[in-house]
């Protein structure tokens, strides 16, 4: 006992000095770390890295070398641009677009090839050479672009009022901080992977395009949407969101802290303690290279809330026990040892809950749980052995602190609502099982949600573009076919066109999932020979003509290529792409497909085109594209819930038999954090919220961080029981002793997730929202069920003890 009172006790203040500037100096350290953060905003991230998706991957890397052309920003010009003055200011746009290092290529209406009849012959065209100068060029332009069919969807939408601009990434082009400051010099020689010269990534991409569309934003109005699009976007909100969820949940946890300690120290301290957990945490991250994914979001906030809940305990504590004992250290020392075992196992359990995490297939919430438990690890180690020295550089608070604290208002309505607690433990109990039936009930109609476009808030830009996009060009979500036969020049032939041409009839027949198409905009070598044969015979068909085929095939090899026309058919004549965009014909679904009817669209996709290649048997069919693998996370999401759920229950419940050594107590123990999970996806099931990337940690947080109350409450229970016979005596008292620690705790855990609520990203505002009413029920559990249950169990006792004496 002596050994451990000298570490947490310093033997001089000379001791304590040399402790907190070794730790101010390790926390400069981590400090610096926090620099070379980088944020993973890359889609694909949240898949996890098992046989499975590596393969998947790896299929998708090949066709991708073959057909590249994914990174593309697609922008739409709308608000009537077919004036004289709006066409030229495109053309402008264009042009600078076209200069952009970051853009490898442009399609746009000034650069689309045509086909016009020539006789017997067609001639291939430029759409417009330079811009419409006057009203007859205009007209003319407009009627061209409405007279390719190809050009929809493209270039100028389904409604004829907007225009299309595609922009592919140049991935050869790099980017590097520019500045001379020796601070950007130094971070350049420490983090020369961050701040050196590197090849720009999707984000970087986007970035250039979007800071060209301000220049314009006063003349044109400018949609643009994509994938780089939607990972810059991530990066910034997420930028965003570590300073705006941080900030206010540091103030929340002030305030509060206040309120219930009404000391300077009360508030100094652990506001302290959660800043260097804080920054040692982020630090780690830096100087390990972890990067951060959209969930990495809410790290910070969520490092200070749990932390401030056991520096919250221990100066309860501390406060508590002042005016027993004369010596300073000795209350230190004494008020430390009364709470440890309850903060430790409070944080173990935590720890447990995060640990499950590890067990998930999404690595981004594996390294979310690893993170989470170091912090947690620091911060109990900041808790006991740092406060406890800081404490003993100041002079023995009087008694006045804790006779403020008992006699406050907010003291008075707990007491209040603790002796309701016996008179309606019937009513409480049956609530919990009532939550049960409502849970069971209420279960199978939670939906899982992946689909990155729904991680935006409704009204933000970013989702406007995207709708709007989606429904006038049909599409947004690309995705491919590419037909590949083992006879070389077979596309070059009529056969091998012939037989591409019954996939172009699958698809241009359309694809019906719950009665609905789901085929928008497509693009390939047999609309544009369908295009030829309509300006040369009026129709819509391949030509008969092979010396026409023939004539555009060369057109393909021998002339000048866009990104788009390039990825139509191989060298070697082995293999054509069809390149199409998901649309949803379903407007209450914003023209998008969920996950799972992504899935059946795929395997039906698949199955059919199967079928058609078998019966023809000079082809097989491929379908690929980042949408299918990305809508499989869901299936993962779901995996993860019940796994972390089921480590998570069955490991506190060994924590706490460990405890208490009793399997009542430990089951008991379990009942607020049961109330709450049902609670939680009760909720989620009334109100449609999804399971994400986020809500699917709630369950195992929520259970992890509600547990601290119900040991808080079962351990003190046990040590009045050695006090007293009566069971009411015993839950009162220890209803008085808990309830104010337990509720001042969940209302800052709670103050500090409801801000989340002004998340930029959808999946983290129903985190937060959701994790404070999940903490909430189970506050409520632990102070008026669990109690109840408790009564009601020794009423049981007593009664069987009864009926045995007789």
């Amino acid at each position: 006992m002596k050994r451990f009172k000298h570490i947490i006790l310093p033997k001089n203040k000379i001791h304590s000095i040399i402790f907190i500037v070794i730790s101010s100096m390790l926390t400069l350290f981590f400090a610096l770390g926090i620099f070379n953060i980088q944020i993973d905003n890359n889609v694909m991230s949240l898949l996890p890295l098992n046989k499975e998706t590596r393969i998947e991957i790896n299929k998708l890397n090949e066709f991708n070398k073959e057909f590249p052309g994914n990174q593309v920003v697609f922008i739409a010009i709308s608000g009537n641009p077919f004036t004289l003055e709006k066409i030229k200011t495109v053309y402008d746009f264009t042009k600078e677009l076209k200069n952009l290092d970051t853009v490898k290529s442009v399609i746009s209406c000034f650069d689309m090839d045509i086909f016009k009849k020539s006789g017997n012959l067609y001639k291939i065209q430029k759409l417009s050479l330079g811009y419409p100068k006057n009203e007859e060029e205009l007209n003319e332009f407009i009627n061209d672009l409405d007279s390719h069919r190809y050009l929809k969807g493209t270039v100028l939408s389904y409604d004829k009022k907007s225009l299309g601009i595609i922009a592919y990434m140049n991935e050869k082009a790099y980017t590097e901080y520019k500045g001379n400051n020796i601070l950007l010099k130094i971070l350049k020689l420490i983090f020369p992977k961050k701040y050196g010269k590197k090849l720009i990534n999707r984000s970087n991409f986007s970035a250039s395009i979007e800071n060209l569309i301000s220049k314009y934003t006063d003349k044109l109005t400018i949609h643009y949407t994509g994938v780089p699009v939607y990972e810059n976007k991530s990066k910034d909100y997420m930028m965003k969101d570590l300073i705006i969820l941080m900030l206010p949940s540091l103030m929340v946890i002030i305030i509060l802290l206040y309120l219930n300690f009404k000391t300077k120290s009360g508030v100094f301290l652990p506001v302290l303690i959660i800043s260097m957990s804080v920054i040692w945490t982020l630090g780690l991250i830096g100087w390990l290279g972890i990067k951060l994914t959209v969930v990495g979001a809410i790290l910070p906030s969520l490092i200070m809330i749990i932390g401030s809940s056991y520096t919250l305990h221990y100066l309860n504590s501390y406060y508590l026990h002042i005016g027993l004992y004369d010596d300073h250290d000795e209350l230190i020392f004494q008020s430390t040892m009364k709470i440890f075992n309850t903060i430790l196992y409070a944080a173990l359990t935590t720890m447990v809950s995060f640990a499950s995490f590890i067990f998930a297939n999404i690595e981004a919430i594996k390294s979310f749980g690893l993170l989470i438990i170091f912090s947690i690890m620091i911060t109990l180690y900041f808790t006991f052995f740092k406060i406890s020295k800081l404490l003993s550089l100041q002079r023995l608070p009087e008694n006045q602190v804790i006779r403020t604290i008992e006699k406050d208002k907010f003291s008075k309505v707990l007491n209040f609502f603790n002796r309701l607690v016996i008179p309606l433990k019937w009513l409480w109990a049956v609530l919990f099982f009532v939550c049960i039936v409502l849970f069971s009930v209420t279960l199978p109609n939670i939906k899982v949600e992946t689909n990155f476009v729904n991680f935006f808030k409704k009204n933000d830009p970013v989702k406007k573009d995207i709708l709007f996009i989606q429904e006038n060009f049909k599409g947004t979500t690309m995705f491919n076919i590419t037909l590949r036969s083992d006879r070389k020049d077979f596309f070059k032939s009529m056969e091998g066109l012939k037989a591409a041409e019954k996939i172009q009839k699958y698809i241009d027949g359309n694809v019906k999932i719950n009665g609905y198409d789901t085929l928008g905009w497509n693009f390939s070598i047999i609309t544009l020979l369908e295009e030829i044969n309509k300006t040369m015979k009026g129709n819509y068909e391949l030509p008969e003509n092979e010396t026409i085929v023939k004539r555009f095939l060369s057109f393909l090899k021998m002339g000048k290529k866009n990104d788009i026309t390039s990825n139509l058919i191989s060298r070697d004549y082995t293999s054509v792409n069809f390149t199409l965009r998901m649309f949803y014909d379903k407007k209450e679904n914003y023209y998008f497909m969920t996950e799972n009817d992504i899935l059946k669209f795929y395997d039906k996709v698949k199955n059919d085109l199967n079928k058609i290649a078998e019966e023809d048997g000079g082809f097989k069919a491929a379908v690929w594209g980042e949408v299918f693998l990305i809508s499989k996370i869901s299936r993962f999401l779901t995996q993860d819930q019940r796994v972390s759920l089921s480590i998570t229950i069955a490991l506190v419940f060994m924590l706490t038999l460990l405890l208490f050594r009793s399997v009542s107590d430990s089951l008991f123990a379990l009942v607020p954090l049961i109330f709450g999970v049902a609670m939680n996806f009760t909720i989620m099931s009334v109100f449609n919220i999804a399971l994400d990337i986020a809500t699917v940690m709630i369950a195992a947080i929520g259970i992890g961080i509600g547990v601290d109350n119900a040991l808080h409450f079962i351990i003190h229970y046990n040590s009045y029981k050695k006090k007293y016979t009566s069971t009411k005596k015993i839950i009162l008292s220890t209803l008085k002793y808990t309830s104010r620690p337990v509720m001042f705790t969940t209302l800052v855990l709670s103050a500090g997730f409801v801000l989340f609520s002004y998340s930029s990203f959808k999946p983290l505002k129903f985190f937060g929202i959701l994790l404070a009413i999940t903490l909430l029920n189970s506050t409520f559990a632990t102070l008026f069920i669990l109690p109840s249950f408790f009564y009601i169990k020794e009423m049981i006792v007593k009664k069987m003890r009864f009926i045995r004496r007789q």
